[in-house]
């Protein structure tokens, strides 16, 4: 090995594993379903937001 090269190093930590794990679990119909609401719930909360700013003439994303 040459100086300088990157060596990798193994991580057994509790923690990452867990991480790990977690995030490989398909997620559940009701999650699927309250990340969708979520979403464009914050959508059309952004084009409230555009519409009323242009009828105000104002930038989007100054305060109202």
């Amino acid at each position: 090995m040459q100086p300088g090269s990157p060596v990798p190093v193994p991580t057994d930590d509790a923690y990452e594993h867990a991480r790990r794990s977690f995030t490989s679990q398909t997620p559940s119909p009701w999650q699927y379903f309250t990340a969708w609401l979520r979403y464009y719930y914050i959508q059309t909360r952004w084009d409230i937001e555009r519409r009323l700013a242009r009828k105000l003439h104002r930038r989007w994303g100054d305060q109202l």
